[in-house]
């Protein structure tokens, strides 16, 4: 006879990752493991048997660390020495424990919106052991805030490096160039956001500034042009109304120069000026109006908003 319960298919599936995600982690350890093992092998011959051409020799063990799932996890390292007695370096283990694999790790992490004080917390423990440090083969450590942020500023310090310095010739014509001030941490980040024939969005480049003033922007536009931006070429630009974009795209690009206020920021302020009990009524008009296609009819909407 046939039985058939209901069962919630998430539930199963959380149970048997619960079940798969310790053993995932056990077999990372024990790959990692035989991969250094295979390594030994040609350079001092089978394990228990003396081979004399053999070009190295054992050395017993050393503790050591590689890196799994994002954190570092204690493994005991194979050492080897040549026949003048000097240590053989291990690529693999080199490889298992390389600063990009964790910062990278990291980062992911980070840009998911972990932080770095709930970092230690969140990171699944994949070889089923406590996080915090142990003096086990297998235990993790080493992912304390302070450590997790000097990775991450090491990791973004180069991508930071190679966004603001690559060759925009590269990229193809930009047909569209959008500017905009950010406020963040107390500080002002002018972006520059290009999109190209296809309609794919690059970002061109980030200047910081204590405003959103001529000068930071004609820095940031002197550099794009540095950099491979073509400054005779027709496009269009997007600004959000400030007189110091206005002024520098002007200056840099010409008088002839096709400027689009942005919508978003021009709803934004029409809003600032109204109670908040009057602002998402208000704010359909211009939206309607720049969603028409007939001129009369989008400039009638946007008379209704001011009157």
């Amino acid at each position: 006879m046939a039985v058939e319960l209901p069962v919630s298919l998430a539930a199963v599936v959380e149970g048997v990752t619960a079940q798969i995600e310790p053993l995932a982690g056990q077999a990372g350890v024990l790959i990692m493991q035989a991969v250094m093992d295979a390594e030994v092998e040609p350079l001092a011959g089978p394990k228990g048997r003396h081979e004399p051409e053999r070009p190295a020799s054992r050395w017993g063990k050393q503790p050591g660390y590689a890196v799994l799932a994002g954190k570092k996890v204690r493994r005991a390292r194979p050492r080897v020495r040549d026949e003048e007695g000097r240590e053989v370096g291990l690529r693999t283990y080199a490889r298992f424990q390389s600063p990009p694999r964790r910062q990278n790790s990291i980062c992911r992490k980070l840009i998911h919106g972990i932080s770095t004080r709930k970092y230690e917390r969140a990171i699944e423990d994949f070889t089923d052991l406590p996080v915090r440090p142990v003096r086990t083969q297998t235990g993790g450590y080493g992912i304390s805030k302070s450590a997790v942020s000097r990775e991450w500023v090491s990791a973004t310090r180069g991508s930071l490096a190679e966004l603001c310095e690559r060759n925009l010739v590269e990229l193809g014509r930009i047909v569209v160039l959008m500017i905009d001030g950010l406020v963040y941490a107390g500080e002002c980040i002018v972006v520059a956001l290009g999109v190209d024939e296809t309609g794919k969005k690059h970002v061109l480049g980030v200047v910081q500034g204590a405003s959103e003033n001529a000068a930071v922007v004609q820095g940031l536009l002197d550099d794009l042009i540095q950099r491979g931006l073509d400054a005779k070429a027709r496009r269009l630009y997007v600004l959000d109304g400030s007189k110091a974009l206005r002024s520098a795209v002007k200056k840099t690009f010409g008088d002839e120069s096709p400027v689009q206020r942005c919508q978003i920021h021009k709803r934004r302020n029409v809003k600032e000026y109204l109670p908040p009990e009057n602002q998402r009524a208000v704010d359909g008009r211009p939206k309607a109006a720049y969603s028409m296609t007939r001129y009369a009819d989008a400039k009638k909407m946007l008379l209704a908003t001011v009157m």
